[in-house]
């Protein structure tokens, strides 16, 4: 009585914690074989599937590529090459059902990222398909999602946020975007090959 499926005393709602754990580990293990330069969190005001987040990732990672404001890439290829960027993509559901993206960048040129701009880029991505509506209370504009009350409004500009770190522990980072595997999010990894 009580023991699992082997007998070995371990019940099945266990036995999966510890896989969990497990993959989540070796997850961030995998992840922390690369360098990493750049932690990307990018979240949009308005409610999109995971399909449109992916489309607009895509065109910003494009974006940000090229510019030489950004990677200053020009047209090389993105996902091959020594020049190439690498990137990790976590999924996560917000509470307000909204999906937004943590990731990892590593490529040349990382460093010299001009981050307010990287900023605006998203932004203006966003901007064009934002559907929700705000609200206006006392001149001031509130973003109004379905769990929000008076203390839960947040004051808003952008239809998207996008917040450029320097990573100073790949350690840590790595494991914050492992740990999504876990909860019930995506971890998408991008140019690691070689």
């Amino acid at each position: 009585m009580g023991k699992g499926a082997e007998g070995d005393g371990v019940s099945n709602g266990s036995r999966m914690v510890l896989e969990r754990d497990e993959i989540v580990a070796a997850t961030a293990e995998m992840i922390r074989r690369f360098p990493w330069h750049l932690f990307v969190t990018l979240t949009t005001r308005d409610h999109v599937g995971p399909e449109v987040l992916a489309k607009r990732y895509c065109e910003y990672v494009r974006r940000i590529g090229e510019h030489d404001l950004g990677l200053g890439l020009g047209k090389l290829p993105m996902w091959r090459g020594p020049d190439r960027l690498r990137h990790v993509v976590a999924w996560e559901l917000q509470r307000r059902s909204v999906w937004h993206l943590h990731a990892l960048w590593g490529a040349p040129g990382a460093l010299q990222i001009h981050r307010g701009w990287a900023g605006n880029e998203w932004n203006r991505l966003c901007v064009a398909r934002s559907r929700i509506v705000d609200e206006v209370a006392g001149g001031v504009h509130w973003l109004v999602t379905p769990d929000s009350d008076v203390r839960g409004k947040r004051e808003f500009e952008l239809a998207g946020i996008a917040k450029v770190e320097l990573i100073r522990s790949t350690a840590d980072v790595a494991a914050y975007c492992a740990k999504y595997v876990a909860k019930d999010g995506v971890v998408d990894l991008h140019g690691l090959g070689s």
